[in-house]
């Protein structure tokens, strides 16, 4: 991010280390700036733009089983993503489970998801 950020909008990177989307958003955060106090006039994007390619999820082909859990009341990241990336994941050739727990937001999907998960990893190690 060298040379990316102003002074201002450099402070509050440590916030993404600990902090979701919404509190990020928040005036005590990256949300108390407009887009002309994060980032630097003439910044020159082109190395972030590639780390951004390269952590692109429906690039990667994972040699492991892959489960993806998504509550259809994530607003967070939309069940439309997770379907796009279920569908990249399974085009390179990665086996992939994916489940949608109705009613379920990004906070909640880890506690939905939990049995199907913990099944989902004994399937794979042989036990029932």
């Amino acid at each position: 991010m060298d040379g990316l950020l102003t002074p201002g909008a450099d402070q509050l990177m440590s916030h993404a280390d600990d902090r979701c989307v919404g509190q990020l958003n928040a005036s005590d955060s990256s949300g108390a700036l407009s887009t002309d106090q994060v980032f630097r006039p003439g910044a020159d994007f082109a190395a972030f733009d590639r780390a951004m390619a390269d952590n692109e999820p429906g690039r990667l082909a994972p040699s492991v089983p892959v489960f993806l859990a998504q509550g259809d009341g994530d607003t967070t990241v939309l069940p439309a993503w997770t379907q796009a990336l279920t569908s990249q994941l399974t085009a390179n050739g990665v086996a992939v489970t994916s489940e949608t727990y109705a009613g379920v937001d990004h906070r909640g999907v880890i506690a939905a998801s939990y049995d199907d998960v913990t099944g989902w990893i004994d399937g794979l190690h042989g036990q029932s």
